[in-house]
């Protein structure tokens, strides 16, 4: 092995070693702060995806280590060995170097591009223990030289250094914007409920939606980091329009909502002319319910959310939320969104109900995976929002739901930053000591 080929291949794997042991105790071993903690999933910490990325750029730097290594040291050892096994220095620990070279590289690989949740689980686990014994290989491969002694004491000064300086290091909350909650309280226990969720959950302001031409449903919570939408009601002529201009100018709304479905109309009527006039002119947003509804005497049809794309473009000054994605009707809402630049997406009320009664899996299957997707598609964070539809579905296991389909990078468009932007009112109310 020549001077420059056991600087490279050393440092290489000392570098992957590090932040492969860093990696496995964020993501094993480290405390999470109480904010990333449910019992639904996997917690994250915070600094385990760094460690992450990290790792993985630092590894194709060992592959090529051991590239190097294996033309000009392995494969002369094997020759040595091969003409006479008597009088060469057979070495255990670097016939296990040798050997673990492949599954721990190919492990790496096959985690990283896997898709489905268990054959992901199986490659992280062949790639941490071989990659364990990979490192206990080498310290027993090396550990007679006298520069080896000397990197282990680097190695471990600079390991241990590094991980007590992220664990001290104070890690920001997340702080939560739910973009759909209704705020129909018919009893104080209810309105401390909702507060209750709020706290306990990190959630610092939420968009609430009325009904009736905001008659019910209301309450001024603006102290408390809630706005309003002013709930478009079955009836809405000259009069509806005075009232919503005037509550639109006065601040007691911040944005427009229409029932589609519950309301028999598509979101093309004229009637609705007036409401996409009023937002142009306030600078509020417009949010359609759309999918599935809560009254059986509702009609899906007015509901699907294909429609949107023609208002959308006739309204280009107007922005557009699509309430709940369209559920069932996910793909077509994504692509509107994907589409249009003035159209976003909420995701809430995928499931409701007691959520803390429902299994992992079906979590997964109904929540989890459809936002994912959903995220994926639009390619762009800055269009999803996170609500819940409280009190329809809990905060809490909603918010845990919708952060294991959200990259943790992004999580601070999708659950506060996105609402400031779609709900601007929302600034005025929203204390901000980021």
């Amino acid at each position: 092995m020549t001077p420059t080929s056991r600087i490279v291949f050393h440092s290489s794997n000392l570098a992957a070693s590090v932040t492969g042991l860093a990696y496995a105790y964020y993501k094993w071993l480290a405390p999470v702060p109480p904010q990333e903690t449910e019992s639904f999933g996997m917690p994250i910490h915070p600094f385990e995806p760094a460690w992450k990325t990290l790792h993985v750029l630092l590894a194709f730097t060992l592959i090529f280590g051991v590239g190097w290594i294996w033309h000009g040291h392995v494969q002369g050892q094997l020759r040595k060995w091969r003409s006479n096994p008597a009088g060469t220095r057979k070495r255990g620990s670097g016939l296990v170097l040798v050997g673990l070279a492949a599954p721990m590289i190919v492990s790496g690989y096959a985690f990283q591009v896997s898709v489905e949740e268990s054959t992901r689980n199986f490659w992280s686990q062949v790639h941490l223990w071989s990659g364990m014994i990979w490192i206990m290989a080498s310290i027993l491969h090396l550990s007679k030289r006298k520069f080896f002694r000397r990197g282990l004491a680097l190695f471990a000064l600079v390991f241990a250094s590094g991980c007590t300086t992220a664990s001290l290091a104070p890690v920001r909350p997340l702080k939560i914007i739910d973009a759909h909650v209704h705020t129909r309280f018919k009893s104080d226990d209810r309105r401390q409920a909702f507060f209750a969720e709020m706290n306990a959950n990190g959630v610092v302001g939420a968009v609430a939606h009325t009904g009736d031409n905001g008659s019910r449903g209301y309450e001024d919570l603006r102290s408390s980091g809630v706005i309003h939408c002013f709930g478009i009601g079955a009836k809405f002529g000259k009069t509806e329009h005075q009232l919503l201009d005037a509550e639109l100018a006065s601040g007691k709304f911040s944005c427009i909502k229409i029932y589609l479905g519950y309301i028999p109309k598509y979101a093309t009527d004229p009637v609705y002319a007036p409401a996409y006039q009023l937002a142009k002119k306030h600078r509020v947003p417009v949010v359609f319910h759309t999918g599935d509804t809560y009254d059986r005497d509702a009609l899906l049809k007015f509901a699907e959310p294909m429609i949107l794309d023609e208002v959308s473009v006739a309204h280009r000054d107007v922005t557009f939320v699509i309430a709940h994605c369209g559920n069932p009707w996910i793909e077509t809402a994504a692509e509107i969104a994907y589409k249009n630049p003035n159209v976003y997406l909420d995701v809430s009320a995928f499931l409701i109900g007691d959520l803390n009664q429902v299994s992992p899996e079906r979590m997964e299957e109904y929540v989890t995976k459809p936002v994912r997707w959903i995220f994926g598609l639009v390619e762009d964070p800055s269009k999803v929002l996170y609500g819940s539809d409280w009190p329809l579905a809990q905060m809490g296991p909603y918010i845990r739901a919708i952060q294991r389909a959200i990259p943790l990078e992004h999580w601070q468009a999708v659950f506060h930053d996105n609402a400031l932007k779609v709900f601007p009112k929302l600034r005025e109310v929203v204390k901000q000591d980021r």
